[in-house]
């Protein structure tokens, strides 16, 4: 065991233990900060109603789903491009 080089906490074998770990902070820079998918999932659901527009479920759980996937289109935040889906039918999908 030795200290972490960012924070001093005891770790095993890396210098820098999980959270900082300068690769990981890169990693997590490059996926941006998550504001684009905060926004989209909250339009896509409000658009919707509270209710699943594939199978009509309502009162479940509701998770906004890309109809076009982002790693086609990086800029797939469009609300408009997006259905509130129930879990189920959000796995079938």
């Amino acid at each position: 065991m030795r200290p972490c080089l960012g924070c001093g906490r005891l770790i095993s074998r890396k210098s820098y233990c999980h959270m900082c770990d300068p690769m990981n902070a890169r990693r997590i820079e490059k996926r941006g900060s998550g504001w684009q998918q905060t926004k989209f999932r909250e339009a896509v659901l409000k658009a919707a109603g509270n209710k699943c527009e594939r199978c009509g479920a309502t009162g479940v759980p509701l998770q906004a789903h890309h109809l076009v996937p982002v790693a086609q289109r990086p800029q797939a935040h469009d609300p408009m491009e997006g259905a509130a889906l129930c879990e189920p039918c959000h796995r079938l999908a």
